[in-house]
This record gives structure tokens, C-alpha cells and sequence, in this order.
């Protein structure tokens, strides 16, 4: 073995030349990690070190999953919301917020109903609830993703607007009971008379 500088005769088992001391093993350079493609769906730690075990990563199938996964909180059922169903369940559960549930309004349920349990603010829900009939009646109610129910609500309305005939009703028969009796005739008479006095005396 020769050295490559001086040209001196050296042992195989010397690494330097005696004479000029120049290294006989060739150093290879050092490879730049970042120079180096990333190979695909590995871990980029696998490159600084190759003994590291292989992690393979499907990207495009976790790519996929979480893409399907938002897909079903953003789309909404196909099946549309009832007008009747909402209505009633606001008639009769409103002030637990149920028809809120039933159209997907999760938050709006969860509050009238942490209000009613408050009891204090439980008169707040009832406004609430008489709203939110008049918008179920009107059209303008819509589910969470804002579509309008469908259908119509007759026995809905028929439970709405019964006692408020039956209110007219029974203002309307007291009147014609009490035009009908004698002593409140009577009664009638003497106020006119004395409101009479009082301003023609």
C-alpha cells in the first residue's frame, strides 16, 4: 500500500503515512438530511434516523376518514322536520325545549331547559315558547340547518286558537247573563242616574 501524496510504501494497518502524515481511509462526505427527498407516508424522524423502525401512515385514507367525518355534522338528513310535530311538542314540552331537540337546535333546548330548572326564570321560557309557536304557525320556524318544516299544522292551530275562542265565549255569555238580570239592570240604572247628578247637578 502506497500513500496517495507522498507515494511512500506504508503497512496496510497504518491509517496515516509516517512521512507526510496524510490520512491513507478516504472520508467520504456527510449526506444533508434536508437534501434528501422524504419518502412518501413515512415519518420524516425515520430520515435523521435510518435504524428507527418504519411507520407507514396512510394519509390518504385518514384524509378520508376525517373528510367523511365532517361531512356528517355539515350535511343535514334528508328527512325534512314536521310543522305539526314541531308545534305540538312546542304546545306541550316547549318549556323543556323538546321541539328545540326535534329540529336540531341542541343549544337552544339545552337552555330553555337549564332556565325551566331555574324556576326564576322559568317566565322568560314561557315568552319564549309563545314565540316560537307564533313562528311555527307563521313559516318562519326552520330547522338547524334553516330549512323550513314542512306540512301543515291543523291540530296545531286548533290547539292554539281554542281558548281563545273559548276566552271570547265566555266574555261574550256573561254579558248577555248579566244584560238578562233584573238587579244588574237595576244596578246599571242607578249608576247612570248618579253619574247624572254628578255632572248636571
Amino acid at each position: 500500500m502506497f500513500c496517495s501524496k507522498c507515494g511512500s510504501e506504508v503497512n496496510d494497518e497504518e491509517s496515516f503515512c509516517g512521512v507526510c502524515g496524510n490520512s491513507l481511509k478516504e472520508t467520504l462526505p456527510a449526506k444533508d438530511a434536508s437534501t434528501e427527498p422524504v419518502p412518501q407516508n413515512t415519518v420524516p424522524n425515520q430520515i435523521a434516523n435510518p435504524e428507527a423502525p418504519s411507520i407507514n401512515i396512510n394519509l390518504n385514507q385518514n384524509q378520508q376518514n376525517h373528510a367523511s367525518m365532517g361531512m356528517a355534522f355539515a350535511n343535514p338528513p334528508q328527512e325534512l322536520k314536521s310543522k305539526e310535530v314541531t308545534g305540538l311538542l312546542c304546545i306541550f314540552l316547549g318549556w323543556l325545549g323538546i321541539h328545540d331537540f326535534y329540529v336540531g337546535k341542541t343549544t337552544l333546548g339545552v337552555v330553555k331547559l337549564i332556565l325551566t330548572c331555574l324556576v326564576v326564570s322559568s317566565f322568560i321560557v314561557g315568552i319564549w315558547v309563545i314565540i316560537d309557536l307564533i313562528c311555527i304557525l307563521s313559516g318562519s320556524y326552520c330547522d338547524r340547518w334553516g330549512r323550513p318544516l314542512t306540512g301543515d299544522a291543523p291540530l296545531t292551530k286548533f290547539l292554539v286558537f281554542l281558548p281563545f275562542a273559548l276566552f271570547i265565549l265566555l266574555i261574550v255569555g256573561t254579558i248577555i247573563l248579566l244584560a238578562g238580570d233584573p238587579n244588574v239592570q237595576e244596578g246599571f240604572s242607578q249608576g247612570y242616574n248618579a253619574g247624572q247628578q254628578i255632572f248636571n247637578p
